[in-house]
């Protein structure tokens, strides 16, 4: 196949003629008027308010190319993601149309090309104003979940649903042209290849499906291999379009294993017919999804190879709010960042979009699971043929291309939108109307395309629900499939009320908190160091967000009086919070067998849910989660006027190991102790320990040290018995000494302390890299940290600072 490449500079115009100017493709309208100058970036101050004139305006993107040869019986133009409701003309002669940023667009080129030079130009028009009319068309109101900014009846576009805004990101309704574009000229064209396995034994079955496109009728030589199978064929083509099918079959190739679980084993299909060619990378794995109906409740788990996998990770949200900022160099610090702390699974949320081809390769060589909802969250859809028939020919596109990938390990037909049946004043007055609109979409359409396209893989109609046919109220029935609980954050239930439940997979729960300073830094100004500061309040998309930080923090800690002591112990909070779920359920295994928390990542730098902030930094939470999510781990939760210990294990062998449960008075010493030999058995968690609480005067003046001793290294951990507030800290005098040693480009810092010391957090510039933070130290401990700073001349640690839990800030 031969490619022009038709990225670069083209010239962009708003229709009304008051901008005109230049953009790189790929690349997005908004980033573009930012790098003109144009206006200012919608991610410092309050700019975004601002900015809102950009998404009612149709924009025009123009540009000359020179094509001196243009031979091949196949001429097509192709944008990999075309955002949103578009036209191209090719020398004055419009050559195709699409309002999906989900189907990829192919357009023949005809006799519209020519030897020599060729105009192109984009139309895109405004998809606020498309949205707007289409919903004042429709025959009756279909509401959608409103945001504090926001873009109206963003239901009605297949965009972005959260470029609309959200409770967590800004309105963006920006347009562009995304990944490739180019034109392709061949005589062959290879489209929507795939593949099926089947396993009897160690043998496997690939069953291979795809079309091609031929530019005339000839003959050309069919090829594929994989792992020393060959198949190799001549085979003759008509003018056209011609399905093709063959299968292939594979003895006792190594398996691929979720991370934790084993090596991510993959094999390339090199498939050639003529001169074209396609690799698939293929993971010869199982994945059964268990949905039945115990005497616990209805389950919802993941059975990989045979082995019953425990879910833990996070929701997955595009990387950045507008497409041109969403670089490789994210994905990859976001998933290799994932894996470090244990995780095995992402949730890519309905409210964001289909992740590129990177994002998912990437999570087949990191045994990242991919539960995969299809794009519809929070909200009632329209059901009319044209969109009916457009959501058809995303989902069949979208089908045929992630199901080829190991990862992915159940697709979703939405994020709450059963839920939302029940939200709108127009739904609950009439009920049957908007779920029968419902049905007509889910089932008439995306669990139809699933059954047909991807026979293998599990159908969950949406998130929660307790699987097929099953509409329970799983924001507040534990026992069915999977459960969203949002109690302690909307509701402002306790971080305790996490005790209450005990979901069989809980998909969402979370609890926001403030990012780093150095990332606030970036978008406020000193003036605005104050959690109530109008900049601060907008970077805040959560209607009460703020305000249940501050409730929480003077519920649980000692008030800060600095600002920099504010954003820390909005970190620590949300660590603690997550980390009580967490441990609970793990610690309940097998009732309930999944914990994806929300959220991985933000989409610009905001007050939010994410263990990972927009720049890339990690907040306590992720620090706490390559402990919470050890596979090797050891935890105490107090219930009942009890003291509950439990060990667990998530490998798939048992572990001989040792507990020691020491009670330690505030200046470290042990006030009692006690020691368990325990044979942990394969992928089990086993509650050791049980007795009554100690008085309020015991707590108030002990904690619980927590320590698991195996072959594979030391687990600690500690249970304070009171509120920290309540509790009698000592003043700590944590030291940290100059670097030890320097490994490479790393730095091993040492510390010390002279007392108990909780949440121990080193403050650095940005993008300096810590092994561990938020960390728990005892006197007559040295912790070791390896610090990677952001610029390797610095030989000084005059520039980190470091904080704890006190009594007085």
């Amino acid at each position: 196949m031969t490619k022009i490449n038709l990225s670069g500079t083209w010239s962009l115009r708003s229709s009304d003629g008051q901008v005109n100017t230049t953009m790189e493709l790929p690349g997005d309208i908004i980033t573009a008027l930012i790098d003109s100058k144009i206006i200012p970036h919608p991610y410092k101050d309050r700019n975004e308010l601002e900015l809102q004139w950009v998404n009612q305006l149709d924009w025009i993107l123009e540009k000359n190319l020179e094509i001196p040869d243009i031979s091949g019986s196949l001429k097509v133009f192709h944008a990999e993601v075309l955002d949103t409701v578009a036209r191209v003309e090719l020398n004055g002669r419009e050559i195709g149309r699409s309002d999906t940023m989900f189907v990829p667009a192919r357009f023949p080129l005809e006799e519209s090309l020519k030897e020599g030079t060729n105009n192109f130009k984009i139309y895109l028009d405004s998809a606020e104003r498309t949205a707007c009319d289409r919903a004042e068309e429709y025959p009756y109101a279909v509401p959608t979940q409103t945001a504090p900014v926001q873009s109206p009846h963003r239901n009605f576009l297949r965009k972005v649903q959260c470029h609309s805004g959200w409770d967590w990101g800004p309105c963006l309704m920006t347009a562009g042209v995304y990944n490739a574009i180019e034109l392709n000229f061949s005589d062959i064209f290879l489209d929507k290849f795939h593949f099926d396995l089947d396993s009897t034994g160690n043998s496997w079955t690939v069953r291979i499906q795809g079309d091609i496109l031929s530019g005339k009728n000839q003959n050309a030589e069919l090829r594929m291999t994989l792992a020393g199978t060959e198949l190799v064929e001549d085979m003759p083509l008509t003018k056209g379009r011609q399905a093709l099918e063959r299968t292939l079959r594979v003895e006792s190739p190594d398996l691929w294993w979720p991370n934790g679980e084993g090596k991510q084993a993959l094999y390339p299909l090199k498939i050639t017919l003529g001169r074209e060619e396609k690799t698939l990378n293929i993971g010869f794995r199982t994945i059964v999804v268990i949905n039945h109906d115990y005497e616990t409740g209805v389950s919802l788990f993941f059975r990989v190879n045979g082995r019953d996998i425990f879910a833990k990770g996070a929701n997955w949200i595009p990387t950045d709010a507008l497409p041109s900022g969403q670089d490789d160099s994210k994905l990859k610090n976001l998933l290799e960042s994932s894996v470090k702390v244990h995780m095995n699974m992402l949730r890519v949320w309905g409210g964001g979009q289909y992740e590129s081809e990177d994002f998912y390769n990437l999570c087949d060589e990191l045994g990242l699971l991919i539960w995969q909802d299809f794009m519809f969250a929070c909200s009632l859809y329209p059901t009319d043929k044209g969109f009916l028939q457009s959501v058809d020919q995303e989902v069949r596109t979208q089908i045929l291309r992630l199901k080829n990938h190991a990862c992915l390990a159940l697709f979703c037909g939405n994020n709450e939108d059963v839920g939302a049946l029940t939200w709108y004043e127009e739904s609950r007055k009439n009920r049957d109307l908007y779920l029968i609109d419902y049905d007509r979409l889910n089932e008439g359409v995306i669990a139809k395309a699933v059954s047909e396209l991807a026979p293998g893989h599990k159908w969950w109609p949406s998130s929660p629900s307790a699987g097929e046919g099953d509409y329970s109220d799983c924001w507040h029935d534990d026992s069915r499939g999977d459960m969203h609980y949002w109690s302690v954050w909307h509701e402002g239930k306790p971080f305790e009320s996490y005790y209450d439940i005990l979901p069989r997979f809980c998909s969402e729960f979370g609890f926001q908190s403030f990012p780093s300073f150095n990332m606030v830094r970036d978008y406020a100004g000193e003036e605005e160091w104050n959690v109530t500061s109008p900049v601060m309040m907008h970077h805040q998309k959560n209607e009460k967000g703020n305000e249940i930080i501050i409730s929480t923090l003077s519920r649980y800690f000692r008030f800060p009086q600095s600002f920099k002591d504010f954003l820390y112990l909005s970190q620590v909070q949300q660590a603690w919070a997550i980390q009580t779920a967490v441990e609970y359920w793990r610690g309940n295994r097998p009732t309930c067998m999944g914990a994806l928390y929300w959220q991985l990542n933000d989409n610009w730098p905001v007050a939010s849910w994410a263990s990972i902030d927009y720049s890339g930094a990690w907040k306590l939470l992720h620090y706490s989660a390559a402990r919470f999510f050890a596979p090797l781990h050891i935890a105490g939760w107090m219930k009942d006027g009890k003291i509950t210990a439990v060990a667990m294990n998530d490998k798939s062998q048992p572990v001989n190991a040792r507990a020691i449960l020491n009670f330690r008075n505030f200046q470290g010493e042990i006030v009692r102790t006690l020691e368990r030999e325990l044979i942990l058995e394969a992928a089990t968690s086993q509650q050791f320990y049980c007795e009554d609480l100690p008085g309020d005067s015991e707590r108030q003046k002990e904690f619980l040290e927590l320590i698991l001793e195996s072959e594979g290294g030391t687990s600690r951990n500690i249970l304070l018995l009171q509120l920290p507030r309540m509790c009698s800290l000592e003043k700590a005098e944590v030291k940290m000494s100059l670097p030890v040693s320097k490994i490479g480009g790393n730095q091993q810092i040492e510390l010390t302390t002279d007392k108990p010391a909780f949440y121990i957090y080193i403050r650095g510039e940005k993008g300096d890299i810590f092994s561990d933070n938020g960390f728990h130290m005892i006197p007559g401990e040295k912790k070791i940290i390896e610090f990677t700073p952001s610029d390797a001349e610095r030989k000084s640690l005059e520039d980190l600072e470091l904080t704890h839990l006190r009594q007085t800030y």
